[in-house]
């Protein structure tokens, strides 16, 4: 249903619109080709028109640029570009009070580190001054004797109320939440009786006309498949009925994928005549291949079926054609080198096609190149 189908010029494989899109098929003037027969179509091609049909230009994408980074990419901090040196007094002060002064500590490059006094001869250890601690604070009267001063009886009444006080507080919050959280019971409903309740019908939609007369052709169409699968005709014309009738509709996609296989199925019985003509074919016994495919014909009698023998007929044809042009070369070729039983062999088989038109052509082409040595 308008879509773009046509048939390969040897093999009269079926081709979309798609296949061109996706490569899968070649156009060479007024002829198609699918990937299996088009080196041959395309053979007496210069080898620049060749390679433009079987490897058309593919277009390019866009890359995205990536802009250089101009200099070193730097991971490391810059030596030179150190921190500046901190301004201010940074000397140590004197620490002063009551834990006396800190004594410094020679290290690194300011010195050998001092020997402890009465340490082995040999041993270094180092030396720091020991900071004296601050002088406790005196002991309270009660803390003399190691025993702590008893507690005043009003502090330990009002420790006491306190804590009373305090639970009868949370006691008080605890209530109030159960009080306000607590659900009332649902009260029990009483359920109505079976019979009382209403029973809804389903909604049943109300089937069209058309719709009833889609699936009626449908129907037709398959009782004759059924009946007899041969008669390809009779059912291509009813599904193509169904079809036409169900465009717009939501029976279109059913009634299209019925259409889809009746032609499938004629291709595949198409496809068998090709099996059967393929060893003639290859032979170039070109007789007995058209009259494979004038039989075929009238297999079947409906407009499609012809149109499809009426190409393979047209095919073989063209076929003999190059065929014929071929030979000639290769008696000329032969001639030079002095094959005559090449000749012969050639003359023997376009005498096979049973063609007087051209049997009579390669023999004055024999006599013209005869004449002219």
């Amino acid at each position: 249903m308008g879509r773009e189908i046509v048939f390969c010029w040897k093999c009269a494989t079926r081709l979309q619109g798609t296949d061109f899109e996706s490569g899968s098929a070649y156009r060479v003037g007024d002829k198609v080709s699918c990937p299996n027969c088009v080196e041959e179509l395309v053979a007496d091609l210069p080898a620049e028109e060749q390679e433009a049909i079987l490897h058309p230009p593919k277009r390019k994408e866009k890359s995205q640029s990536i802009k250089k980074i101009a200099g070193p990419i730097r991971t490391e901090p810059n030596p030179a570009e150190a921190a500046p040196p901190r301004k201010g007094n940074t000397s140590v002060r004197a620490r002063t009070g009551t834990t006396g002064s800190v004594t410094k500590l020679r290290t690194g490059a300011t010195g050998p580190v001092p020997t402890a006094p009465g340490a082995s001869t040999g041993v270094r250890k180092r030396v720091t001054a020991s900071i004296p601690k601050a002088p406790a604070p005196p002991a309270e009267e009660g803390e003399e004797s190691g025993q702590k001063p008893p507690m005043d009886e009003k502090k330990k009444r009002l420790l006491l109320l306190s804590g009373i006080g305090g639970g009868l507080f949370l006691l008080i919050i605890v209530l109030l939440v159960l009080v306000l959280t607590k659900k009332e019971p649902k009260k029990a409903t009483v359920s109505e009786p079976e019979e009382t309740k209403a029973v809804k019908a389903p909604v049943v939609a109300a089937e069209s006309s058309k719709d009833k007369q889609i699936k009626a052709l449908l129907k037709e169409a398959f009782d004759l498949k059924a009946k007899d699968p041969n008669s390809l005709g009779p059912q291509l014309k009813k599904f193509q009925e169904a079809a036409a009738a169900a465009e717009g509709t939501a029976l279109a996609a059913d009634t299209e994928a019925a259409l889809d296989d009746v032609k499938a199925r004629i291709d595949k019985a198409v496809g068998a005549i090709d099996e059967q003509v393929k060893p003639q074919w290859t032979s170039n016994d070109f007789k007995t291949v058209l009259e494979t495919y004038e039989k075929a014909k009238s297999l079947h009698d409906f407009p499609e079926w012809r149109d499809k023998l009426d190409k393979k007929l047209s095919l073989t044809r063209n076929k003999m054609d190059d065929t014929f042009y071929a030979f000639k070369k290769q008696a000329e070729d032969a001639r030079q080198n002095g094959e005559d039983a090449k000749i012969k062999e050639l003359q023997d088989t376009i005498a096979k096609w049973d063609s007087a038109e051209y049997k009579e052509k390669f023999e004055k082409f024999l006599q013209l190149m005869a004449a002219s040595e």
